[in-house]
Formats: C-alpha cells, structure tokens, sequence
C-alpha cells in the first residue's frame, strides 16, 4: 500500500497474498483501500475484485463460528445427534470445516471434529488484513550483513540484529517450570513454519508451536489459537500488561498466539518465510489476552500430614483406576479450590464440604488403598504440574446422575476431557 496515488509514496502497509480490503475509491490505475488498520493506494492489477474476488473467497477463506448461546454441544453425527464429544461455552470461537446437513456445521476443535447446530453459532469467513511493512522485523533490527539460516539451508539472508538470550532475561520472578518452558522453546528458535504443522523441527503453525512445547511438560492444549484463549488463568485482561506477565504465559492475537520469554518479547512460529522467531509482544495490534498454563503449588512438605493424606485418598477415591494425567487434574482442581475465594481454604474443608465429593458420602473414600502411583500423581500437582487448566469441577459422565450432567454442562463452562472426565471451572 502507497501513501500517493501515483503508487511512488512511502509504503504504509503490506497486503498479503489472500488477504482483503475494502474499496473506498479508484482512479484510472489504482485503488483506495482499507484494510486492517490501513489506508492506501494499491495498483488495479494486485487486486482481484467483484464476482471473481467473490467465488475466491468462497473456495479459499476460511470460516469462523463464534458460540452465540451459553452453552453449545459438538456431536458426533452430521445431523447433530449420537455422542457429545465436546461442550462449548458462550462466545468461544472454532473453526468450520464444512457443512453437516441442513442444520449443523462440521467444525474442529484441535484434532476433535464434530457437528454443531447452525442455530448456536453466527459464521464470518476469515481473511487476512494489512499488516505495517516492519511487523515482521524488529523496529530496531539491522540488514548490514548476510548469516546463514537457521534451518540448515545453505541459503544466506539479511541478519537480524542478535536477540537477548534466556541467560539474559532476569528469572527471579517465575517458577523454574516456567523457565524450564522457555528454554526448551528456545532451542527451536530458527526453525521453519508449516501452516497445520505440529513437528517443532520439521515445522509447525503459531498455535502448534505452543501446543508442541507444553505437550513436552505433560499438558494438553488445544491446536487453535482460538481455543488457546480459555486454556489456564487470564494474566492481564485484554490489554497488554509486561509488570504481571511471566515467562512461560501464552500472548494471544486474533488468530495468533506465541510464548512469553520475558523483557517484552515473546517466540512463535510466524510466517513461512521468518519461520520460529523472536518478536516484540507489541507488534500486533490486536492482542487479546495472556494466559497462565502454569500455576505454582506448594511442596508436599508444606502440607500438613493429615491434608496430604485425604488429598491422596480423595484422588484415589476419584480416579484410582486413571492415567496419571486424570490423577494430577483432580488434584489440581482440589488444589485451585483451595486457592479459590469461593471454596473452603484447606484441603480438608474443601474435601468435606456437603456433597461435594460422591466418594465421601456414598463412603467409597474411607475404603480405598493409596496406591503408589496415586501418590507420585499427587507430588507431581504439589510440586508444580498443573494440567487442570483453572478447572474448579469435575464429573465422569458415564457415571454421574443425569441431572448432574445437565447442571455442569448448563453452569459451568467446558474445559477439557481426559479419559472420560470432563473438567470444568
């Protein structure tokens, strides 16, 4: 995009392949448009409009749902029925795949594909918009000389000024976790992206990136940078805040979503052609929030040894016969309702309030044995592994009285499923 008419102006925007404007006016060589959060003159021959630019759109765009109901159900069949493999809360944003029959769309939510009711959800296509010429480079970076790339190509291109290190980012303030989470992302630095890719040498996408390193930490989150929006604890709301920002958290854009290093910069899978690079956090225009995967726990020593035994013996009662993963995201959402101002603030109150756990009153929790696994599971919560995402409930639905299940899916909000237990916050 030029500043002048005469397309010689200074460059004020960039427009990518694909990408889309709106026409504000035309000349006998140009066109105005609006793009993003840029204005300018743009040659006749670069742009494709009318029913051409229409029929393109339709076979190239994207689509996008966002939840318009407080609670939307993902089904196994086109028509909308059989299994719900997912439940999603008000305003959450998935991709559309393609159409189910008359009144569902096929959607994806990470690897789950599923139906969901064309009356739950309002669809946009998405395209891309103009970005500003540098938003790929640093404003401060330097072309003097030429490096080699970092993907094993003998290729040469311009250098970039040299980043800080992670030695020279200040680390007082995180957990070694987190920091942990950054060194491994480091090591990738360089590498090159793949649009859909979840392979952190052979290529990945933004939000596969995030998904690939914190998979190596044992959690699971989704492969959309939509969904990567609700995963853990919001750090800042939607404006940007470094001074309560930690390494490790996850920066969200409109349809984008990196890993917080510190000092204001983030690494994440960007384009194809910079590949997993370092970036400025204020790049973009259009962050949307900071979540926390992480959240520090207490040592197991620092617990009573009363709470530390019921806190194994609920788990157990619980999910005894669960993969470790299950185990550590019931113990963790012991542990946030502890940290909660809406739960009792021990693990004994918290336990044995009301009816709030089955295995206590129907009596299953006073007769079951501790397993050791069960306990390794509990230390590994204590000691720092959080894979509940903030989740404050849980429920086996295969297991659970029907008016439960209708309660939790209608008041709660949906975070994830694994090995048949869903949790919810």
């Amino acid at each position: 995009m030029s500043l002048l008419q005469n397309l010689k102006g200074s460059l004020v925007g960039m427009l990518p392949a694909g990408g889309a404007g709106e026409i504000l006016g035309e000349g006998k060589d140009w066109y105005l448009v609006n793009s993003g959060y840029y204005t300018g003159f743009m040659s006749k021959d670069s742009l494709m409009t009318g029913k051409d630019a229409e029929e393109y759109a339709k076979k190239n765009f994207s689509k996008e749902a966002t939840i318009g109901v407080n609670t939307s159900f993902v089904h196994e069949k086109k028509d909308g029925t059989g299994a719900v493999l997912m439940v999603l809360p008000k305003n959450n944003k998935v991709k559309v795949d393609g159409t189910g029959d008359e009144g569902t769309y096929q959607v994806a939510i990470g690897k789950t594909t599923g139906y969901i009711s064309r009356s739950d959800v309002s669809v946009k296509n998405l395209f891309k918009t103009a970005e500003e010429p540098d938003l790929v480079l640093y404003e401060d970076e330097y072309a003097d000389e030429a490096l080699p790339t970092y993907g094993g190509s003998d290729e040469y291109e311009a250098a970039q000024k040299p980043e800080p290190t992670i030695e020279d980012i200040p680390s007082d303030d995180y957990t070694s976790l987190m920091q942990e989470v950054v060194d491994y992302a480091m090591q990738f630095l360089g590498n090159p992206y793949v649009w859909g890719g979840e392979s952190l040498t052979a290529g990945c996408d933004c939000s596969g990136f995030v998904m690939k390193i914190y998979e190596h930490f044992g959690y699971s989150l989704p492969h959309s940078s939509f969904a990567q929006r609700s995963v853990g604890y919001d750090v800042c709301g939607d404006t940007w805040d470094e001074s309560v920002a930690l390494p490790g958290d996850i920066i969200c854009y409109d349809g984008h979503v990196g890993i917080y290093i510190g000092n204001g910069k983030m690494i994440n899978a960007s384009n194809p052609r910079d590949g997993i690079k370092i970036s400025k956090v204020t790049y973009r225009k259009d962050f949307i929030c900071a979540r926390r995967i992480i959240a520090g726990r207490s040592n197991s020593s620092s617990l009573s040894e009363d709470d530390y035994e019921i806190l194994c013996r609920i788990v157990e009662a619980e999910a005894g016969g669960s993969s470790e993963s299950v185990k550590i995201a019931v113990a963790d959402t012991i542990l946030n309702r502890v940290a909660s101002d809406k739960f009792p603030n021990s693990i004994h109150d918290v336990v044995f309030a009301g009816h709030q756990f089955s295995p206590v009153w129907n009596g299953r929790y006073y007769k079951v044995t501790i397993q050791q696994a069960t306990r390794n599971a509990v230390d590994k919560a204590l000691n720092g592994a959080d894979r509940s995402m903030g989740a404050l409930y849980f429920m086996n639905p295969d297991y659970s009285d029907p008016g439960n299940v209708k309660w939790f899916h209608g008041s709660l909000t949906y975070l994830f499923t694994d090995g048949g237990v869903e949790f919810f916050r």
